[in-house]
């Protein structure tokens, strides 16, 4: 017997038929073009910006060392306060201030996770006219439209942005003109 009493066959059943609903489901990305600050940029956490956010939002351990905090730990931390639908996706209907006051919220994870999704992203559409987003114009952006704001307006983009990370949306019918898709192995 499995954990719970559950059967090693009833869970390996279970699993195959996960498996294959994912396999069979619509193809989805972890990017999005999203609405801020001038224009429409888009936002997505490659392999790289993952890490260097991992490293960012991480902490001290008892000894002084520096440990990285997992994806899934910032995106935990992140959601905390949310309500979340019970596929895991966010309830963007549900959002009140007691959502906000029960969050543990960072600063540092929201601000860390839109100039991280923003460099990673790399393109973005200002007054119609396609943008290339630098590391340099992602630190500008964040300071003009994200430090020194309410962070409610930040931690929403945040958790929309780690929510792509974990979930994926399906493909969109029309993006932001680039070179190259994030989830194009070249381009992450």
């Amino acid at each position: 017997m499995g954990a719970g009493g559950v059967s090693n066959a009833a869970q390996l059943a279970a699993l195959r038929a996960e498996l294959e609903r994912r396999r069979d489901a619509p193809k989805r990305v972890t990017w999005a073009d999203l609405p801020f600050g001038d224009g429409v940029y888009r936002f997505h956490l490659g392999r790289k910006e993952i890490a260097e956010l991992e490293r960012l939002c991480g902490f001290k351990d008892a000894e002084g060392n520096h440990r990285p905090l997992g994806i899934g730990g910032i995106f935990s931390r992140m959601a905390r306060g949310r309500p979340l639908l019970p596929s895991g996706e966010p309830d963007w209907t549900q959002v009140s201030a007691a959502e906000i006051l029960a969050s543990e919220i960072i600063e540092r994870d929201a601000v860390e996770t839109i100039r991280l999704a923003l460099i990673g992203g790399g393109s973005g559409e200002v007054a119609g006219e396609p943008v290339v987003v630098s590391a340099n114009r992602a630190q500008q952006l964040v300071s003009t439209y994200v430090v020194g704001r309410p962070i409610e307006d930040a931690w929403t983009i945040a958790f929309a942005v780690l929510g792509l990370a974990m979930f994926g949306v399906e493909l969109p019918t029309k993006s932001v003109t680039t070179n190259a898709e994030p989830d194009d192995p070249v381009a992450a």
